[in-house]
């Protein structure tokens, strides 16, 4: 199981009756004894950090102080900050903080904030607040390694006693996570933990396309080509987007397969349901309709679409899709042994920044040159060994 259930710690109460020390249950009443128990006064406990009536206040509890003015008051009074903040207040605290700092990062569309809110909620008991400040993170930074971390962890922390509904929408980012990050088996047990815990129609049809991207991304095409078909087969009503995806999908796979012509139908089926909703997309079905076609033997045809995708990928600059683009023209080139050709579309590649989310594209170029070199009479050296070692580290 990915997701542990938290559990709220017994009440121990051995630990209340050996402090002994008589203190009242507000933080301000318990700052006033520890300060007295010390024989400071409140201008004692201020100095060189806050002014005296800041102190007053807080004693008398007409203000809740945050929790770095308490980590300063307890440093000042050398113990710790429990001693001044009971757990249930403790809670209480990081909630009241964490969801004011929460609407704050997100009304000015900060990250910053945004994660020292998820900090301070992640402390307390399960809330809607920690899941929406994670979904923000992962939207907003992508799956770099700390944020699948605030992922898990969050995930981690989910009560269902407390919250009800599983946070179905993150456990979906969870295995997008693991895809974006080529974990291919962890990406399919996170899509098939959202299954198992019975979601709603439409996060089903979700996941399980999921599942099938990860497997065909695995190299699994043949049970992603039954996976996809059963979502296209399936009588719940699904977007124009994800019928795209799926027959996108389907093209891929049955390319990989050797059945082209079903590869074209669908990869055809994809263009006409991403027109409207996502151009990106189109362009991608695009570039592959042209190797489809370059498969076929019609080059030329094969060269003006993918030249096309192209042009819309330096016009976006989606550098990862540039690099597949000038592969592929690439390799049709080196088809029709115009090889001087090969090479220029493949250092072009090679000339592009690296795109850190996809460096695989790069290994491939790398490997693609070192077979090019050869047939116009030059030495490869290393790089083929070279290219091989860095696809297998990435």
């Amino acid at each position: 199981m990915l997701f542990m259930l938290r559990t709220t710690p017994p009440y121990n109460g051995d630990v209340a009756k050996r402090r002994g020390d008589g203190m009242s249950k507000t933080i301000g009443d318990r700052i006033k004894t520890l300060r007295k128990q010390r024989g400071l006064t409140q201008t004692d406990l201020a100095k060189g950090i806050f002014d005296r009536t800041y102190i007053s206040r807080i004693e008398s509890d007409r203000i809740i102080p945050p929790l770095e003015t308490l980590r300063l008051v307890a440093d000042r009074l050398e113990v710790s900050i429990l001693e001044i903040i009971g757990d249930g207040d403790m809670d209480v605290e990081h909630l009241r903080q964490g969801r004011y700092a929460l609407h704050e990062g997100l009304r000015i569309g900060s990250v910053a904030k945004v994660q020292y809110a998820w900090e301070l909620l992640i402390e307390g008991p399960w809330c809607d607040d920690l899941l929406q400040a994670a979904l923000f993170l992962v939207r907003n930074e992508g799956y770099r390694a700390d944020v699948v971390t605030i992922v898990r962890r969050t995930l981690g922390h989910y009560d269902q006693t407390a919250a009800g509904v599983p946070p179905w929408e993150l456990m979906i980012q969870l295995g997008n996570a693991y895809l974006h990050l080529r974990q291919w088996s962890y990406a399919i047990e996170a899509y098939q933990e959202v299954l198992r815990n019975h979601p709603p129609a439409e996060t089903r049809v979700r996941a399980v396309n999921n599942v099938a991207t990860a497997y065909l991304r695995a190299g699994q095409s043949e049970i992603a080509r039954r996976l996809f078909e059963m979502i296209l087969r399936d009588p719940e009503k699904k977007s124009t987007r994800l019928l795209g995806q799926c027959h996108h999908s389907l093209g891929t796979s049955y390319y990989i397969i050797g059945h082209i012509q079903e590869a074209r139908h669908h990869t055809t089926q994809s263009l006409a349901l991403y027109q409207s909703v996502d151009l990106t997309k189109w362009h991608e079905a695009y570039q592959n309709l042209g190797i489809l076609l370059a498969a076929g033997g019609q080059y030329d045809e094969a060269e003006t679409k993918i030249t096309r995708a192209l042009g819309f990928y330096q016009e976006h600059y989606h550098l990862a899709s540039m690099a597949s683009a000038y592969e592929d023209l690439s390799r049709i080139a080196l088809t029709r042994k115009q090889f001087s050709q090969a090479l220029s579309n493949c250092e072009k590649g090679l000339e592009l920044p690296v795109d850190q989310s996809n460096p695989i594209m790069w290994a491939n170029l790398l490997q693609l040159k070192s077979q090019i070199l050869p047939l116009l009479g030059a030495h490869s050296g290393d790089l083929a060994v070279a290219a091989e070692i860095l696809r297998q580290l990435i």
